[in-house]
């Protein structure tokens, strides 16, 4: 197969229209950096305008009894350490290749940039992953306290790791804007080692471990970051697909304090998820146990702690895949637990128990198309309604999918890509399913790279900008530096937002999001790259399907 009101300031970023591949680092050279870390010097490589720091371990190794428990804190560093190269990545839930000739009409070299995006990494796997990567400008030192961005990666909470992005194109850049920040990208455990679900998980507290080695991360940033130029005061946490929605969660967790982890948040393609239950995928708790060989046993936790890494590697492959038949219906993700989400994510929004941060919201208008793919053996309605029952809406009625897809009409001009006609339309269901995927309000489009054949401005095509370097990038590190978007000139002034799109020097302004104005800033394709719109698209659609999510959710 192929592929409540919140006190908050949020900007709304649509995207209509190369990522940096990383290799690893493996001499220092002469003049290599180094940075102290308790009695630890660790050196790291010098790479023109930045220098970088791969590989540092930020908690205990999870194995042994620490496997399937909470991260624990590294013990204090000493002696030295080759901060040259990328530690291990986490280990990845297998994908599929696919079978078959690709699509009609897909164009592959675009497909390959995306998979390049999740997939490209020659960082090994191994269960001894937690470790951060920090890239600094070559100047830095422990007195220039430099906004920091944490970035957290995707991959549908099964693959990904923070080898697969370089960190310096965003910190070369901001050296040359003059607005200098430090980067960090973490890794964490994925698929069953990092969201295990059942009812023994929830007894023993371990819902959402990969989450907790994210908050562990975020801990270390503040206790070790001074060493690299930057200030702990100023971290901003950023997150694409799962590494986004990964962002809204830490928002949300510990009753809505951040604890002073972060000041900012800054969110491309995904955002709060309506999440299950941890107990209601016990079934998914029973076949992995007795796929590793553990069923049966008096304590089943302790018999995955102990088992063969092999068998549990083997285990996590025998899921479906996140770009298999079933797509975002993921065996292993994020559920509410009562201890990480003491509530749904859902009601915690609602309640307003939210960190009370600036926050950017961004994403692509055709968020769905790459997840339709996989599905284009559906081919008529009564297929699509027995579909959306079985994998994500188990508690919907009959009545309730039809009016979904009474919304959601069987008509490929109506579909994604969006604004496209009858074009793209790979299966009589391809569109339409690609139109649901898009989701909620929170799935804004980018509308770059918009004329791509079948995918449009697909999922993740907004990171080939950012990584690029373009406006996209400029975007994201004024933020880190004034928690605005535009630069210093309206976090200075604080310009109202009744005044014109157009900032200083006749650029246009990204203005701050309101429900009276409704306005988003829009990336485009051609001559004119930069648009302000209201973000009234497909109102109907996405008010619908924001309630539904509501009433009904993963399981």
């Amino acid at each position: 197969m192929w592929l409540p009101s919140l006190l908050v300031a949020i900007w709304r970023i649509t995207f209509v229209s190369s990522i940096g591949l990383v290799t690893a680092r493996s001499s220092h050279g002469d003049g290599a950096p180094t940075v102290s870390l308790d009695d630890a010097i660790f050196t790291g490589v010098a790479d023109g305008l930045t220098n970088v720091f791969l590989g540092i371990p930020y908690a205990q190794p999870p194995v042994g009894a620490l496997r399937f428990n909470r991260p624990v804190p590294v013990e204090p560093y000493s002696g030295a350490h080759d901060a040259a190269d990328f530690g291990p990545s986490c280990p990845q839930q297998a994908v599929p290749p696919p079978t078959g000739p690709p699509p009609p009409g897909l164009d592959m070299k675009f497909t390959m940039q995306l998979l390049d995006v999740i997939f490209n990494t020659s960082a090994v796997q191994s269960e001894d992953c937690l470790s951060v990567n920090v890239w600094t400008p070559s100047t830095a030192s422990a007195t220039s306290h430099l906004p920091v961005l944490v970035w957290i990666h995707g991959g549908a909470f099964q693959v990904g790791g923070s080898a697969t992005t370089d960190g310096g194109i965003i910190v070369k850049r901001s050296v040359q804007m003059g607005e200098p920040i430090v980067l960090i990208s973490i890794n964490y455990r994925l698929s069953a080692l990092g969201f295990l679900p059942g009812k023994e998980a929830q007894d023993a507290g371990l819902g959402n471990l990969g989450y907790r080695d994210q908050r562990l991360a975020l801990r270390w940033i503040q206790k070790y970051i001074r060493a690299f130029g930057g200030d702990p005061t100023k971290v901003t946490i950023w997150g694409e697909s799962a590494g986004s929605i990964a962002v809204s969660s830490q928002m949300l967790t510990n009753g809505g304090d951040h604890e002073g982890l972060f000041r900012g948040a800054y969110m491309n393609s995904g955002a709060v998820c309506p999440i299950g239950d941890i107990l209601g995928a016990q079934d998914i708790y029973d076949e992995f146990v007795a796929t590793v060989g553990c069923s049966g046993t008096s304590d089943t936790i302790a018999c995955l702690r102990h088992a063969p890494y092999e068998q549990i590697k083997s285990a996590m492959d025998s899921f479906p895949s996140f770009l298999g038949y079933e797509t975002n219906a993921l065996p292993f993700a994020p559920r509410t637990d009562g201890d990480f989400f003491s509530e749904a994510p859902r009601d915690l929004v609602s309640k307003g128990q939210m960190v009370d941060v600036p926050i950017v919201i961004m994403g692509c208008e055709d968020e769905g198309t790459p997840f339709a793919i996989p599905n284009l053996n559906i081919s008529t309605t009564e297929e699509f309604h027995e579909y959306l029952h079985k994998y994500f809406f188990v508690n919907a009625t009959s009545a309730d999918l039809d009016e979904l897809l009474t919304v959601y009409p069987e008509d490929p001009s109506s579909g994604a890509p969006f604004n496209t006609g009858t074009l793209n339309a790979l299966s009589p269901q391809f569109k339409r399913i690609a139109a649901v995927a898009v989701g909620e309000k929170e799935y804004l489009d980018s509308q770059r790279r918009k004329n791509t054949s079948v995918l449009g401005a697909a999922h993740i095509s907004d990171l080939l900008d950012i990584f690029g370097p373009t406006d996209m990038t400029d975007h994201l590190i004024h933020f880190v530096n004034y928690l605005d978007p535009n630069g210093v000139q309206d976090a200075v002034l604080d310009v109202p937002q009744a005044q014109s799109t157009l900032g200083i020097n006749g650029v246009v302004k990204w203005p701050r999001y309101d429900l009276e104005s409704k306005l988003k800033l829009v990336y485009l394709d051609g001559s004119t790259p930069l648009a302000v719109t209201q973000d009234t698209d497909r109102e109907k659609q996405t008010d619908f399907m924001a309630a539904f999510w509501r009433r009904h959710w993963l399981k």
